[in-house]
């Protein structure tokens, strides 16, 4: 019975060691290549850093829910255009205006910028019509991840532009990656195995 015990143990142990490796795959060249065209203008004293993969698949289970969507004011028919995360600091009790320039939309498109609070919920923090200069602002009472969301000129025409700095969402709640889960219940499965061997030995 005590083999048996130690090769459990040593299962979970081995894929407990594995788990940063697991839950952590790189983002994709599409991903990667969609948030280097969001470029922050050079005023403002923040850092753009590429979305995990997870955070990724997040934002696109999130921006495909037309429920909120239709919360965020934000047609249906929008698409995700690029995701990126905003590092840096909001002053204390204060807004942040972030000017952004979206290299990756076309003039006469319709961007809006989510942003994702500390609650968990999504906000809408800024939109434009884009013209020459490709800028966009969102206006942040903190920071965290950002997504952009575009509505292509062709079908500007029967949509409103309405930023909403305080319109919320509560986006679908995050499941925890099922890796994840598997290595936490291993995890369990050892420390029982490792109570049981103890009481074992003392016997």
């Amino acid at each position: 019975m005590k083999k048996v015990y130690a090769i459990i143990l040593s299962a979970a142990l081995a894929m407990t060691m594995c788990l940063p490796v697991l839950a952590a795959p790189s983002p994709s060249a599409e991903v990667k290549a969609a948030a280097e065209a969001i470029v922050v203008d050079a005023s403002v004293d923040v850092d753009v850093v590429v979305p995990t993969t997870e955070l990724a698949n997040e934002v696109v289970r999130v921006t495909s829910n037309p429920e909120v969507l239709a919360a965020l004011g934000i047609p249906t028919g929008a698409d995700l255009l690029s995701t990126i995360e905003v590092k840096g600091t909001v002053p204390a009790g204060g807004t942040l205006s972030i000017p952004f320039k979206v290299t990756n939309a076309s003039v006469g498109d319709i961007v809006y910028v989510l942003h994702r609070m500390p609650s968990g919920q999504w906000e809408v923090v800024g939109s434009a019509v884009m013209d020459a200069s490709m800028m966009v602002t969102g206006v942040f009472s903190s920071l965290s991840p950002v997504a952009f969301m575009v509505v292509k000129a062709s079908d500007a025409a029967a949509t409103s532009v309405t930023p909403a700095t305080t319109a919320a969402a509560v986006a679908p709640k995050t499941g925890e990656n099922s890796m994840i889960i598997m290595v936490e219940i291993l995890a369990a499965i050892a420390l029982a195995g490792t109570v049981v061997l103890a009481k074992k030995a003392r016997a």
